[in-house]
């Protein structure tokens, strides 16, 4: 989720260098002419156009096509699933049952080989138990501990066999978007298979409260969805029922209010349907009590994210009411509307960026102090003093559409420091990725005893 937060900031950089871009090139020649450097660098703007449209194609199917495509890919083979790759999935996870439960690591290693080579469908939950179990195999860890967690996958893995074959058969009627719900509880980590794997997983853990971020972690995966169907749902209503009525009876400024007000009542009503059900949904209920701080830091920064765009949409500048004949060119054409624009898209990054940070280590490899200082720390470091300065500048100058020159030419500075920031995070993150993934399992998987080789070392020393 960090790299699409990345990609979109790139997207946006883009986007604006295009129509800044253009916007200073028509300056120019409004002042100078068609002088020797406006020639030599208005081909650039196709340039520029080429990666716009270079960047948008990967971007959205990162954020929206990635589960669907794997759910198609399941549609697509689930005959074969049910004839035969169920079968086959089943026998190597009987067998890595019982070479688990025997601690056999030869036989497992081999049972790894035939999970990887054989055409089978993988489903998410068992992609997490087989990197667990690898894991576990590299570093040397006792695997029997594993035994319940292996019986319980083959459960779910026989739980939705059983479903799609009663569907099948026709001795079920098919439900409202049944193969929808499937291929996402087949695919993606946020399902309920894989949730309940990672209780099972952490049933013993002394630290609940882990847990509990963990599990919420994954429960987020699923607020998107939750965004599209609760959310927007809502919001499309009240705006269909109450803005005619506003409209009729009251001054109430639509254009601008109205979608702040529409971006609140969505970010509402997706909140409390997603904290209900996930609240609701696990089916330990002893773990349900450690859920309920993960689920007020996510809202909490879920709803700053909306806060913060409804605030940006009220600010946003009308282009028409911008001089376009301007000699100065911060005032110049739609340029204090992009830098506007850009503004509330880089700022809600930031705060994404540190929702993003949270679920991607909390649900994964667990959130070190590096990771703690990048991905929360200088973000929200850098979202308060963007913020403060910006409302302290249109407070002082009484310019909230961003008129003044000054608060314009502040405003400019402070969108390229916020570039700037973003790809010095770039750089920095992905070298830093490489350093930090160091021996954080044992902390992860709550495993207290030594590997087995260091165990006997441990046992001759003693004697």
């Amino acid at each position: 989720m960090r790299n699409i937060v990345r990609n979109i900031v790139t997207l946006v950089f883009i986007i604006i260098s295009y129509f800044a871009f253009s916007t200073w090139i028509n300056w120019m020649m409004r002042q100078q002419g068609n002088t020797v450097i406006v020639q030599i660098m208005s081909p650039f703007q196709v340039v520029i156009l080429g990666l716009i449209f270079a960047m948008i194609i990967p971007t959205f199917k990162s954020i929206f096509l990635a589960s669907y495509s794997l759910m198609r890919k399941y549609q697509k083979n689930k005959n074969q699933f049910l004839l035969y790759k169920y079968d086959k999935l089943m026998l190597i996870l009987r067998l890595m049952e019982r070479n688990v439960n025997t601690n056999n690591v030869n036989g497992l290693k081999r049972n790894f080989l035939s999970y990887d080579v054989n055409d089978i469908i993988r489903p998410q939950f068992v992609e997490s138990l087989v990197a667990d179990l690898k894991t576990a195999v590299v570093r040397d860890y006792a695997l029997p501990r594993y035994g319940k967690v292996v019986k319980e996958v083959i459960k779910c893995c026989e739980d939705f066999y059983q479903k799609e074959r009663a569907v099948s058969t026709g001795s079920v009627k098919r439900e409202l978007f049944f193969d929808i719900r499937q291929g996402y509880q087949l695919t993606s980590q946020g399902s309920n298979y894989n949730i309940h794997y990672f209780e099972t997983l952490y049933s013993k853990t002394n630290n609940k409260q882990q847990l509990g971020w963990k599990i919420y972690s994954l429960y987020m995966i699923k607020f998107n969805y939750y965004f599209l169907f609760y959310g927007l749902g809502l919001a499309a209503v009240v705006g269909i029922i109450s803005f005619p009525i506003i409209g009729q009876y009251s001054n109430f400024n639509l254009a601008t209010w109205g979608v702040s007000l529409l971006v609140m009542v969505s970010s509402v009503g997706t909140i409390v349907s997603h904290g209900f059900r996930s609240l609701t949904l696990s089916k330990k209920f002893e773990v349900r009590k450690y859920l309920i701080l993960p689920a007020v830091t996510y809202y909490f920064l879920i709803l700053l994210i909306f806060l913060n765009i409804a605030g940006s949409i009220m600010l946003l500048p009308s282009i028409t009411a911008i001089p376009p004949e301007s000699t100065n060119i911060f005032e110049s054409g739609a340029l204090p509307f992009l830098f506007a624009l850009a503004n509330l898209v880089l700022t809600t990054a930031l705060l994404i960026y540190i929702l993003a940070t949270l679920m991607d280590y909390l649900k994964g490899p667990g959130l070190v102090k590096e990771y703690l200082i990048e991905g929360i720390i200088l973000p929200l470091v850098m979202f308060l003093t963007f913020t403060i300065t910006r409302t302290s500048l249109i407070i002082y100058y009484d310019d909230p559409q961003g008129l003044n020159p000054f608060v314009n030419m502040i405003q400019t500075f402070l969108t390229a420091a916020l570039f700037i920031y973003w790809v010095v995070n770039w750089i920095f993150s992905s070298m830093m990725s490489a350093v930090v993934n160091n021996n954080k399992y044992l902390k992860l998987h709550g495993v207290s005893q030594a590997p087995k080789k260091h165990q006997k070392i441990n046992s001759k020393k003693i004697k």
